[in-house]
């Protein structure tokens, strides 16, 4: 994918036609056939990452659980989003 240039036409998704009536933050299946929103999809996954990470430092630092529930908001916000 070149950047600045004109988005490639969708392809054909994997999973088939999409269904809902708006799209909210980019095109569907432009960058890949598997991921309907690939770049939101990517943010995503940084935000489950660093959630599983945060829950294991305050489990192997012993902080105390309000901080370990912070990561686990986090960690649904990554999944959820």
């Amino acid at each position: 994918m070149k950047f600045g240039g004109p988005l490639p036409e969708p392809s054909e998704p994997y999973w088939g036609q999409a269904t809902s009536t708006i799209d909210w933050c980019e095109e569907n299946y432009v960058v890949c056939k598997y991921i309907a929103e690939f770049w939101n999809t990517s943010t995503n996954l940084v935000f489950f990452a660093l959630a599983i990470f945060g829950m294991y430092k305050v489990r192997a630092t012993r902080q105390e659980n309000r901080f370990l529930f912070c990561y686990v908001a986090m960690l649904v916000v990554g999944l959820g989003s």
